[in-house]
């Protein structure tokens, strides 16, 4: 969805729903944006029900530190007895990737670097999710659609992203905000 659509919304409410449909399930978010600390106060976590003692937010957004964990820190809780549940990548957007993160200057191009670096991380984590059955909920960032056949079908944005996260994910949902009266109401 587009900025300030409500795609950490959708995140925190699903993490809530599943603290209070599983008082066992532990929750993982990614922050890739940096943003945790300012978005999930005291106050907020308990509006959204999201348990704390069994909420863990990494807010990172270097790819190692993103997948590598999946991969062999969360695979080893698992292994432990870890009831992790569901993975949040919020967002898939502001992982950059391998090359960008070793080039000395933000001149240097570096074209499908980021699509091929989430695309390798997304296949490293498959098997640790399929295997430890959590689910996974990858936010992402809209671009305008420039194609004018698609903008004449009235589609004004596409995914950020290449095809190996529309592959890996299951589900798609187009986040906006409501901007009716009844949507500017704070859920607090």
């Amino acid at each position: 969805g587009p900025p300030k659509g409500g795609k950490s919304l959708i995140s925190f409410s699903a993490a809530g729903q599943l603290h209070r449909d599983d008082p066992d399930a532990y929750v993982v978010k990614f922050d890739t944006e940096l943003r945790e600390q300012g978005q999930l106060t005291t106050e907020s976590a308990a509006m959204w029900g999201i348990d704390k003692s069994r909420y863990m937010c990494f807010g990172v957004n270097s790819p190692d530190l993103v997948f590598d964990t999946i991969e062999d820190k969360l695979a080893a809780l698992c292994q432990e007895g870890m009831k992790l549940k569901l993975v949040i990548v919020d967002s898939i957007t502001g992982i950059p990737g391998r090359r960008t993160m070793n080039a000395t200057t933000v001149m240097t191009q570096q074209i499908g670097d980021h699509a091929q670096t989430i695309q390798d991380g997304l296949k490293r984590i498959l098997p640790v999710q399929r295997k430890y059955r959590f689910a996974t909920i990858l936010t992402a960032h809209v671009r305008a659609e420039l194609d004018m056949g698609e903008q004449m079908r009235g589609n004004k944005f596409k995914m950020a992203g290449g095809f190996a996260q529309q592959h890996f994910a299951e589900y798609f949902t187009y986040v906006e905000p409501w901007k009716a009266k009844e949507g500017r109401q704070d859920l607090m």
